[in-house]
């Protein structure tokens, strides 16, 4: 469905109001749900087995629905709120780094496509999502700009330098085996175009790791996307956590 002028502005306005009254809020409210956030971290750590993986992922993902995805401090009356307020502050930036030569667009770890058609719009491409949840994927609206593909661990199915953007929002704080983010590293350097974008979202708050999400600074995926010129362009709070938002191109050739 291609974007339509006044349509986009629209929807970016109203994008930009939902963010602004998320974060004035009511400042009890603010303080309770802060509250609610420290209370299901400390209930999740005290009561997740190290070790389960994908397993854990996928009961979390039946569980609590879509979620499951956020910090569970917030409520389930506020997701789409959430979700609403992320567009809000990531698309514009995505814009900004766009070049208007994009075609392709890999949403990684695409969870029920909060963002995968809007990715495509925003283009005028297509995009295609990736994900290991059967039970997410199967949460997803169809729309003809998108495909949606199941991924295993640490395997991306994509073709060789076929993405002209690669999208990571909020995923790779997730993947805590080294072994297996190293694999991931290199399928996006697989599939990432020669000078194609790579923008990332990512948890990087200074606090100790949890049971299924391991805590990375900027610098330090900065040094793991070493073929990506990575740098830090914002920054916004999620329930007393940072969230660092980062974006570059590819530095030379496809290996």
């Amino acid at each position: 469905m291609p974007p339509g002028g006044s349509t986009k502005h629209n929807w970016r306005e109203r994008c930009l109001s939902d963010s602004q009254n998320l974060e004035k809020g009511n400042l009890i409210e603010a303080i309770r749900t802060r509250l609610r956030g420290l209370f299901n971290r400390l209930n999740l750590k005290k009561s997740v087995p190290p070790g389960s993986g994908l397993n854990y992922w996928e009961q979390r993902h039946k569980k609590y629905g879509v979620r499951s995805i956020l910090n569970l401090g917030h409520t389930e009356e506020e997701v789409d709120a959430v979700t609403r307020m992320q567009k809000a502050k990531l698309f514009p930036l995505l814009a900004k780094q766009l070049n208007g030569h994009e075609k392709m667009i890999l949403d990684f770890g695409c969870g029920p496509g909060r963002f995968t058609a809007d990715l495509a719009e925003m283009i005028q491409g297509r995009a295609v999502g990736v994900d290991p949840s059967e039970y997410l994927l199967s949460l997803t609206p169809e729309n003809s700009h998108v495909e949606y593909r199941r991924m295993e661990e640490g395997v991306i199915p994509l073709e060789d330098a076929s993405a002209d953007v690669v999208w990571i929002c909020l995923v790779l704080s997730i993947i805590i085996d080294e072994q297996v983010l190293r694999q991931t590293l290199g399928e996006f350097d697989r599939v990432l175009k020669a000078d194609g974008l790579l923008f990332l979202v990512a948890n990087t708050a200074e606090r100790e790791d949890m049971a299924h999400i391991k805590f990375r600074s900027v610098s330090e995926y900065q040094e793991a996307f070493a073929n990506v010129d990575l740098r830090l362009i914002s920054e916004y709070d999620d329930l007393g956590e940072r969230i660092s938002i980062m974006a570059g191109r590819r530095r030379g050739p496809v290996n």
